[in-house]
Order: structure tokens, then C-alpha cells, then sequence
């Protein structure tokens, strides 16, 4: 468990913000390098996002220069739920709120007409595009609710001074084969490929892994257990039916890809 931890850990450290300085209108407030080894131990289960946010504290804590002063702020009118702020940092004199993003995102030029519009996730319920509205439309206004600014100025914040910007980091993937400029984003975010099921005879000579959600953070290595590639198609195929993209490593003569096997 503690080895997991240790390289989920470090493929969140590696992963590069999905943008330099500013994306449609929404800054950076830039990626946190925490110290190695991660050496808490973490004794319950989490899901992805909060495993990264577990992770970003982390960092936070052992950076000198900042200091967190709020972590998942929620705020309530009477028993119903506002909204929620990830972060208030403090950096100087300055007060930022973060909210912290980590996605994984597929190139379709079939979705949408425009390159930001082309990043969807793994199985199309989630866009960048949407991402980036809601952060812009919901989770940056939130400061600005009457009721969030009263609460936010009793703790002694100064919401007219509060800076707004996220550490959006992702995973890119683009089809199999294929260059894809990522144009306003970052190329280095872009880490393996995606194909379609019916495609999946390419690998009829690989060994397969399929990694559990929380080790999509995880660059690929060797020491797993890898499976065959009909017995990871039987697996794969079920997944498929539900419609869900399943993350794959594949080896072949030593050489490991990662990459999603997608439904649509």
C-alpha cells in the first residue's frame, strides 16, 4: 500500500499543469513541487480527486513561502450547499484562491469546432470546455455570493483583494498513431494515445495491464501483473458494454505505452 502511495505520489508530482500563465481567461496558479519521499501515512480509502488533494496540501505544507489558511471552505444557506472553495493560500501579503483541477482529457476532432473544444474525457461525460466554464461561471463568482463574501470577511478576508487562479493539471491522449499540436496547451501533457475497441487487435501480441483509477496518476513500470491480451479483452469488453474507457498499459518487447481503450 505504502509503495502505491509513494508512486501515485509521484506520478501526481510529475504530471505538468495542462497550461502556462493564463487559458481563456483563467490563470495558473502554478504546480506545487512537494518534497520526495511522501512520507504520511494515509490509513482510509480515496477517490482520485481527494487522493490529489491530498497531495497538494502536502506540498503546500512543505513550502515555506505559502501557507494554507482554508481547505475546502464549504458554505450553506440553511441546510443547502452554496458552494465550495478548495483553497485560500496565502503567498506574501496576497491571499489566492486555488481551485485545484486534475483530469485526463482525449483529442476527438469530432467533438465540437474549435481545439479546446476537441479535449473530451475518457467517456464523454466531462469537456475542458465545460470544465472551464464552470470554474469561470460558478467556482470563481462563488467569493462573490453575498453570503460567502459576509462569511469570508468574519474570518478577516478581504474579498476585493483575494486573487482567483487554479493548478490545473491533466493527462492528454491522442489517437492512436496520430500528432496532435495541442495548441494552447501544454505538449508536454500529452502521455500516450486512445483507440477504438475494434481496434484492439493492434495489441493481439502485447501483455496488457489495467490499472485501478487511482493508478491513472502512475507512470507505467514494469513489476505488475500482466495479463494476456485475451484474457485483458474479456476484461476490457465488459467494461465497454457499460460504456467506460478503460486506462491500459500494454508491453511489448520491453517497451510499455499507456493509453485508453474508448467505447465510442
Amino acid at each position: 500500500m505504502r509503495y502505491a502511495l509513494q508512486r501515485q505520489y509521484d506520478g501526481y508530482q510529475k504530471t505538468e499543469v495542462l497550461w502556462v500563465q493564463e487559458l481563456d481567461g483563467i490563470n495558473q496558479f502554478g504546480h506545487v513541487i512537494g518534497p520526495n519521499p511522501f512520507d504520511i501515512a494515509i490509513n482510509k480509502k480515496y477517490r482520485l480527486g481527494h487522493l490529489v488533494e491530498y497531495f497538494y496540501r502536502y506540498a503546500l505544507d512543505m513550502d515555506e513561502s505559502l501557507q494554507c489558511v482554508e481547505q475546502n471552505l464549504q458554505f450553506f444557506n440553511k441546510k443547502r450547499t452554496i458552494g465550495e472553495i478548495d483553497f485560500l493560500i496565502r503567498l506574501g501579503t496576497v491571499i489566492h484562491h486555488v481551485e485545484l483541477v486534475y483530469k485526463f482529457y482525449l483529442f476527438d476532432s469530432n467533438a465540437g469546432h474549435t481545439a479546446l473544444e476537441h479535449w473530451v474525457g475518457p467517456n464523454r461525460k466531462d469537456a475542458l470546455v465545460n470544465k472551464l466554464d464552470k470554474i469561470k461561471s460558478v467556482q470563481f463568482p462563488l467569493i462573490r455570493n453575498s453570503q460567502v463574501s459576509q462569511l469570508l470577511e468574519l474570518k478577516g478576508y478581504n474579498v476585493d483583494q483575494i486573487e482567483q487562479s487554479v493548478c490545473f493539471k491533466g493527462q492528454l491522449f491522442v489517437p492512436f498513431g496520430e500528432f496532435i499540436d495541442a495548441a494552447q496547451l501544454n505538449q508536454d501533457c500529452i502521455v500516450g494515445w486512445y483507440l477504438n475497441f475494434d481496434s484492439i487487435d493492434k495489441f493481439k501480441d502485447c501483455m496488457f495491464y489495467i490499472p485501478s483509477k487511482l493508478n491513472w496518476l502512475v507512470a507505467p513500470f514494469t513489476s505488475v501483473l500482466w495479463v494476456s491480451y485475451s484474457n485483458a479483452k474479456k476484461e476490457i469488453e465488459e467494461l465497454i458494454k457499460n460504456q467506460r474507457s478503460p486506462m491500459i498499459w500494454v508491453k511489448r518487447n520491453h517497451v510499455i505505452q499507456k493509453g485508453f481503450i474508448v467505447w465510442w
